[in-house]
């Protein structure tokens, strides 16, 4: 357990430094809030939809590493594609594309060292 929460720290860590350095290397502006905004209605009721449909399944499933992965990488991407499809000057997809495919790693490789 400890073991785990220490892990996920230090994804958190990677992550916001990662980020960070991302934003700096390509000027991009760090956004206001801490709530996420979508770009468009379609993207804001679209990942409303999928995080209920992720609900769903873990009520019908139990939990499985494949299947949070799965979520992840399919929301974050989608998410990616919205920002590039409405807003592509404001770069900050790249931000997301960023979190999309190392989160999903870290947490994979993770998983593979038995830390969950």
């Amino acid at each position: 357990m400890l073991k785990g929460l220490l892990f996920f720290a230090g994804v958190i860590m990677v992550g916001t430094l990662s980020e960070n350095l991302l934003r700096r290397k390509l000027d991009i502006p760090k956004t206001k809030g801490l709530i996420y905004r979508g770009v468009s209605t379609l993207h804001r009721w679209t990942e409303r939809i999928m995080l209920l449909i992720y609900i769903i399944c873990l009520m019908i499933f139990d939990f499985s590493m494949g299947l949070f992965l799965a979520f992840i990488i399919l929301f974050f991407a989608f998410r990616t594609y919205m920002e590039w499809r409405y807003e592509r000057e404001k770069k900050e997809y790249l931000i997301t594309m960023h979190f999309v495919t190392v989160f999903p790693l870290l947490i994979a490789g993770g998983y593979k060292m038995n830390i969950f």
